[in-house]
């Protein structure tokens, strides 16, 4: 409780993240409760459009990862993760705006393991079928921890499946691609987001927005049938995303010793 309030306290000037108003204790007789008073989202949880209007297509996930990629990547420069990215933690409000919910769960700080002869590991907070190996097992987390989650949020609304419905726990794999109807390049963005190891996912969200911008731009065109993705124009020359490619080293997120007063964010 107590870590989320001091989240939103840093976190909250965005304009997608619920801004706290005010958090106090009260003590009846012998019971003290803790409250936080904060902005409300009128809308309704991208869980509840799922149960609602069934699967997402191609074009709302596009929607969906261009709105919440770049809070994300904000609250990742901050030197925050989140730990908990889901359906339910993402509210659409009556103009389509999509607002990142619950920092209860959030990272304050993620001290280096390397080189600690007894690492202490960090604390296994995380939701069944969102989270990576390394969150599970409670091991050093990073940004690409996030986006990970924030996948499976994905196929999960593509597909209308709960998470273990999707996950081969014999194969270590995830198996979604036949129960929907995606471009190849979202496709295999989605995959990657979703590897097992950290250094061969993303390691930031910006990084994501730029592998997709092709498709974005595609589907910003008139001349693009939404209706039929995989009929998207012909693929580019070279793949982007070849996993063969190196992946950068991933990097720990650094200790925060300060924050800075935060500005609203224009994006």
């Amino acid at each position: 409780f107590k870590r989320e309030a001091e989240a939103l306290k840093q976190l909250g000037h965005h304009l997608q993240i619920p801004e706290l108003f005010a958090d106090f204790d009260l003590q009846n007789n012998n019971d003290q409760f803790s409250y936080l008073v904060e902005e409300y989202v009128d809308g309704y949880t991208l869980e509840e459009e799922l149960e609602k209007e069934g699967n997402f297509n191609e074009a709302k996930i596009l929607d969906l990862l261009q709105q919440i990629l770049p809070i994300l990547q904000f609250i990742h420069d901050q030197g925050h993760i989140h730990r908990d990215i889901k359906p339910s933690n993402l509210k659409k409000n009556s103009q389509g705006v999509i607002y990142l919910l619950d920092f209860g769960a959030v990272k304050l700080e993620n001290k280096s393991l390397q080189n600690q002869p007894n690492p202490k590991l960090n604390t296994r907070i995380y939701t069944t079928g969102y989270a990576p190996p390394e969150q599970q097992t409670g091991a050093n987390i990073y940004p690409c921890t996030d986006l990970y989650a924030l996948a499976v949020t994905c196929i999960q609304l593509l597909t209308n499946k709960s998470p273990d419905q999707l996950y081969d726990s014999y194969n270590a794999t995830w198996t979604w691609q036949n129960n929907t109807n995606v471009n190849y390049l979202l496709e295999t963005v989605l995959n990657r987001m979703l590897e097992s190891k950290p250094e061969k996912r993303f390691q930031s969200a910006s990084e994501i927005l730029k592998a997709l911008a092709l498709l974005i731009n595609q589907y910003n065109s008139p001349q693009i049938n939404l209706n039929n993705p995989k009929t998207i124009v012909t693929p580019p020359p070279i793949n982007p995303l070849n996993p063969l490619n190196p992946v950068t080293p991933l990097p720990p997120i650094n200790t925060i010793n300060s924050v800075e007063k935060l500005k609203k964010s224009s994006f």
